[in-house]
Formats: structure tokens, C-alpha cells, sequence
């Protein structure tokens, strides 16, 4: 239930009330055709992303969507996909941290990330597999989307558990107010798909596979390996399409993936990507559309790279059976996939920071976090960074007034009342489960919190456990009310 409204809010761009955008557009989800063409357009020098790194990071993974329907993209849900099938095979899973963080921090000095093994695969092979780490600060007015290149093995990060989806990417969990470290492999790590998995990310809309299936075996012919016939299906665009980011409006009722066929037309990234899935799906090779960003912009003092709205980018990645591993592919005319390659003869991860001195040496608090972000995004725009060089100090204070001052008022004044009235009970509920000894962590979802209210102790007679089935069903009721857009019910009494 957790992942499908999740999946439903961020098909309406994350408009969730806990995640008011304050500033600028919001990370790029993509799951309609032309939404990143409008972020990479819509104020293109805006950075999205800064990533501390000694090459440069290349395509970080941000969403990879599962089948297309409808003119969009979209991520399974058990709505769609039989209920058992979706549980053993498709539902998001915990991975819970194996300890504390041990890499160095470029961007602060905390020292409370804790290590997360993204595969068993890796905790496997923690010791002997070389990787390269790199460290990414998100801009946490943006959104909570977490980016990683395709070869991540572990991460450390600000959490006290993960959830991680079939893809590997990780869906929700981490506090991104804070800066994580991903440590990637030069191969992505192997990946069994089962039947559910195998027919979901093979399957093309009947309509669309009439039309491409003699198509993809025009460009294939007899060829039987997978990478080869990912190859042909690259030329095939590069040789007979044009990229553009001139939006192409197709008539009412046709479908933007059809008639992008029909009339190869000049395009964007996201009609090559979608265009390359549907091919090697209809070849019957499983294949993913994927959103992130590309980023290869140094930094003006080669401390950070940096991807702006700009290198807002879509791609896709095809599944070989024989190595079980997913591998690129990039069929945009005038792109060309990079990532970061990993030697086994350099030590290029950090060495390990933590030491007592340093454990009590943290960001201070959330929104001074927030704040550092908002000042290295400043910093990587060349317009400003001499008038910051001069004026650092005075800047800060003012862009901390500043940024407190507008998020107040847009909490203060937001469009719909149902949403003022929501926090302000939510506060209220709040501040009464805390002098029971009850917080609400910042990176906790309602229903996680609610988990947790009934795992206290109920010992103390009936009265007691009644107030603890009551506060956990109002906060699962409060996340539910809000999600479906109705007035949360009443706070109970106890």
C-alpha cells in the first residue's frame, strides 16, 4: 500500500504537504514523455546536484520505471499487478544498516552516516571488490529522490534503515539534508530476474508492439546476442533521427511514442529512451526506462562536479540473461553513457574518518544542513562566485534569514486551508507523543512511526494500551486522509 501511494504522489510531482518545494523546479521524475524536456528548459542553470568525486560521476540513476501504459511510464503497483505475484517478487525491502560510516566527508564533518549493503552480493564481496566512492549532496529543496550510478554496491547515509526497490535504487529512508556516500563497482552487481520480473520488463502495449515488433526484427535481423542487438537498435536511432528539444505535439488522442515512429521526427532524450525500451522489448529482451542526471560539470575551483536542470537526462538498460547483470543503453543522438570506472591497482575511496574527537562534530541541525547545500549550490554558478568570495559571511546570515523567512511564510500560507489545518494538528499530535516519550524521527514515514508506537511497552493496564492502538491508528489514518486529499480525522483522547 506504502509504495503505490508513493508512486501516485510522485506521478503528480511529489506534491506531498512534508515536501513543499521552496525554490525552483523539483527533481526530475519523468514519467511523462516531454516533463523532462520542460525541466532541462524550465531555468536551466539551476543546480540539482553537487558530487564530490576524483573522475567525473557520469549518468546517476535517479527512477527506473517498470512498464508504459497510456502515454506515461510507470512504476508497478499491486493495482496492476497480481497482489501475490507483487509481494514475492516486486515489493520494496528494508535493508537495515550494518554499521557506521567510515568514509570522509568532503562537504561536513558529520559523523553519524551509518553503512547500508545495497546487495547481498556486496556485503559478500565488501573486502575484495575494488570501488570508487563518491559523495553526493542533493538540494533538499528539490525533493528526496536518492542518485547512483548503476554500479553501486554499498552506501553509507544518514538513516536508520533503507527501503530499496527491485531496481536497486534506493525509494525512501535517507535524510537527504545531509550528504551519502556511494561506493560503485566497474560491472553492476548480478541480478536473478524471476517470471513476474522477466514478463513485466518484456511487456509492450499491444497496439505499440504491432507496430514495432517487425520493426525491431527489421534493425535485429538474425542476431542473437543481446548487446549486438542493443548496438543496432543505437545505430538505428542515431541514423535516422535528429535531436531536438523543439516539442513536437502530436494530434489529440495519438500516442506521443507512436506518432514519434511514424513521422521520425526530431526529438529529446525521452523519446529515445522509451523508443529503445518498446525495440528490445519487443525482441523480447527486458529492458527499464530510467531518469537521473548526467554529471560532468567541474566545479570553477575543481573542488565538486555539478548537474543542473540542464543534464536532466533519460536512458535505457537492457538485461543480459547470460551474465544476469543490466548494462546502458544510450541511443540519444549526440550522447554518449559515461560512468565512473574503477581501478583495481588505486585506492580510490576516502580513507576512514571517524574518531572520538570527531563524534560529537556534526552539522548543526537540519536547517543548517539545508542552508550549506543552498551555499555549495550557489557556489557552483560562475555569475556569483567572486561576489561570494567577498562576501561569505554576510551571505550566510542573510541567506539563512532569508530561507527561514520564506519557508515559514509558505507554511503559513499555503493555497489550501485543509493543508494549514493538517500541520497544525500534526504538530499538536506530535508534541503529545512526544512527552510520552515518543519522537517522530525526521527520515520516519506515519505508518513507520505508527509501527513503532505499538512496539512500546503496554504494560500499564488497559488505559495504556488503549491510547497506543489509538495514536497508531489516527497517524495511519492522518497518512491516508492526506494522500487521498480528505480532511484528517479528529485527534483521539487519552
Amino acid at each position: 500500500m506504502q509504495s503505490k501511494i508513493q508512486s501516485s504522489l510522485k506521478n503528480t510531482l511529489d506534491t506531498t504537504f512534508n515536501n513543499v518545494a521552496v525554490s525552483g523546479t523539483r527533481y526530475v521524475y519523468g514519467s511523462t514523455i516531454g516533463s523532462i524536456r520542460n525541466n532541462k528548459v524550465g531555468n536551466p542553470d539551476e543546480v540539482a546536484l553537487c558530487v564530490f568525486s576524483t573522475d567525473s560521476p557520469g549518468y546517476l540513476r535517479g527512477t527506473a520505471f517498470d512498464y508504459y501504459a497510456n502515454r506515461h511510464w510507470h512504476v508497478a503497483t499491486p493495482r496492476v499487478i497480481d497482489e501475490f505475484a507483487y509481494k514475492t517478487s516486486l515489493m520494496n525491502h528494508s535493508v537495515p544498516a550494518s554499521g557506521r560510516g567510515t568514509t570522509v566527508l568532503k562537504s561536513s564533518r558529520s559523523s553519524s552516516l551509518k553503512r547500508f549493503y545495497l546487495t547481498s552480493q556486496a556485503n559478500e564481496d565488501a573486502s575484495n571488490d575494488p570501488v570508487q566512492t563518491i559523495e553526493v549532496r542533493n538540494i533538499p529543496f528539490k525533493g528526496t529522490t536518492v542518485f547512483m550510478p548503476l554500479g553501486s554496491r554499498w552506501m553509507e547515509a544518514h538513516s536508520a534503515s533503507l527501503v530499496v526497490n527491485h531496481h536497486g535504487l534506493v525509494d525512501h529512508g535517507i535524510d537527504v539534508r545531509h550528504p551519502y556516500i556511494i561506493a560503485t563497482a566497474s560491472e553492476p552487481p548480478k541480478d536473478e530476474l524471476d517470471l513476474v520480473r522477466l514478463q513485466l520488463l518484456t511487456h509492450v502495449p499491444l497496439r505499440l508492439e504491432q507496430v514495432l515488433k517487425p520493426l525491431a526484427y527489421e534493425i535485429c535481423g538474425n542476431e542473437t546476442d543481446v548487446r549486438k542487438k542493443a548496438d543496432r537498435v543505437v545505430q538505428f536511432f542515431v541514423n535516422n533521427f535528429d535531436y531536438s528539444l523543439t516539442p513536437t505535439t502530436p494530434p489529440n488522442r495519438t500516442d506521443p511514442l507512436l506518432y514519434f515512429f511514424e513521422k521520425r521526427h526530431a526529438a529529446h532524450c525521452e523519446y529515445f529512451a522509451s523508443g529503445t525500451v518498446a525495440l528490445l522489448r519487443s525482441q523480447g529482451i527486458p529492458a527499464r526506462y530510467v531518469t537521473g542526471y548526467v554529471v560532468d560539470e567541474l566545479e570553477p575551483n575543481k573542488e565538486f562536479w555539478v548537474a543542473r536542470n540542464r543534464d536532466a537526462h533519460a536512458w535505457a538498460e537492457a538485461y543480459d540473461a547470460k551474465t544476469q547483470t543490466w548494462f546502458p543503453v544510450e541511443s540519444t543522438p549526440g550522447h554518449r553513457y559515461a560512468t565512473l570506472t574503477v581501478d583495481p591497482t588505486k585506492n580510490q575511496s576516502y580513507t576512514p574518518s571517524w574518531s572520538p574527537q570527531m563524534a560529537d562534530e556534526t552539522i548543526a541541525g537540519s536547517f543548517f544542513s539545508s542552508i550549506n547545500a543552498f551555499i555549495v549550490a550557489i557556489r557552483a554558478n560562475n555569475p556569483v562566485l567572486a561576489i561570494f568570495r567577498v562576501m561569505q559571511a554576510p551571505m550566510f546570515l542573510i541567506l539563512s534569514v532569508m530561507v527561514w523567512r520564506r519557508s515559514r511564510r509558505i507554511q503559513l500560507d499555503l493555497a489550501d486551508p485543509m493543508d494549514r489545518i493538517s500541520h497544525k494538528m500534526l504538530r499538536k499530535m506530535d508534541r503529545r507523543m512526544k512527552r510520552m516519550s515518543l519522537i517522530r524521527e525526521t527520515h520516519e514515514t506515519m505508518h513507520q512511526f505508527a509501527d513503532r508506537i505499538e512496539s512500546v511497552d503496554a504494560s500499564g493496564g488497559n488505559r495504556r494500551h488503549e491510547w497506543i492502538e489509538a495514536a497508531a491508528k489516527w497517524y495511519r489514518e492522518f497518512a491516508q486522509a492526506r494522500y487521498q486529499g480528505k480532511p484528517p480525522a479528529p485527534m483521539p483522547k487519552f
